[in-house]
């Protein structure tokens, strides 16, 4: 039986949550007191905040920082692609003019490519390897002040923040609360769709590369003392690692995806018949009066 208990206590507060933290309790300010949200935007604020608190804080961040690629990928894919649509999501629908700069008109594109773009960067071999180099920090566990390694005591806070900040704007041409900077149902899948494209070479690439590809991770010292638990007791050596957070990026990241554009389908298909029915309405109205 898989003990969990050594890594349940795995809680930490770094620099990364402190300032999620603040992040959201100014989103939270700003929601309250500009937008008139209502009880459903307010649970996907919460929502979008839980995601966070675990992405940053739970074990999933101390793992993803010290011990498994896989964690990094799921730590990845909730500030990517799960808490920025949330975030959108907790603001209601504005009827006011958006801001200048989401009136560009290549903002789709740009969104595209952070969003993408970002993706694929952050795991070219040679960046991702730097950016978990062993540096020695001090993180304040739950269960006092430990001398944990940071790996990238700089580069990899950056990470975390380019990576929510490029899934914002990755989300929202989706999302938008003003209607006018939203796609169109149709370009809404194509932009979906291709990022999905994108995710799952990405995944397969990162599935079948070598085992060695993703070195960092066997560079940082066992200060925890759970290797031997995480790679005999779970069997999760460095290949099966990079296995599954490769297969992570290729199916549940595209999954989200996909979920997104049958949303805009099914969106679509709603306006087409409304469409009709105004058009059949128009053309009785008309063909009566003619009568």
């Amino acid at each position: 039986m898989i003990d969990l208990s050594p890594i349940l206590k795995l809680w930490s507060w770094t620099p990364a949550l402190i300032l999620a933290l603040f992040f959201l309790l100014a989103w939270a300010f700003w929601l309250g007191k500009k937008n008139k949200p209502k009880s459903g935007h307010w649970v996907f604020f919460g929502l979008a905040a839980i995601l966070l608190l675990l992405a940053l804080g739970s074990p999933i961040a101390v793992l993803a920082e010290n011990y498994l690629f896989s964690a990094h990928m799921l730590q990845h894919i909730l500030l990517l692609m799960l808490i920025p649509p949330l975030l959108w999501l907790s603001i209601p629908q504005r009827k006011t003019t958006p801001p200048a700069w989401m009136r560009w008109s290549r903002l789709p594109h740009a969104s595209w490519l952070a969003g993408v773009g970002l993706m694929w960067t952050l795991h070219f071999p040679v960046l991702f390897n730097e950016a978990f180099s062993p540096i020695n920090d001090a993180v304040l566990c739950s269960g006092g002040l430990a001398n944990i390694p940071l790996s990238g005591a700089w580069l990899h806070p950056l990470h975390l923040g380019l990576t929510l900040l490029a899934g914002l704007w990755f989300a929202l041409p989706i999302l938008a609360p003003w209607e006018t900077v939203r796609l169109s149902p149709l370009r809404g899948i194509a932009f979906l769709v291709s990022a999905c494209t994108a995710c799952s070479v990405l995944g397969i690439l990162i599935t079948f590369a070598p085992a060695d590809t993703y070195q960092g991770f066997g560079l940082l010292p066992n200060t925890l003392g759970i290797q031997h638990l995480l790679q005999t007791n779970w069997g999760l050596r460095p290949q099966a690692d990079q296995q599954i957070g490769g297969l992570l990026m290729w199916v549940p990241g595209c999954l989200i995806y996909l979920s997104g554009s049958m949303y805009l389908l099914y969106k679509w298909f709603n306006e087409k018949e409304k469409r009709s029915s105004v058009s059949q309405s128009v053309h009785l109205i008309k063909t009566a009066h003619h009568d």
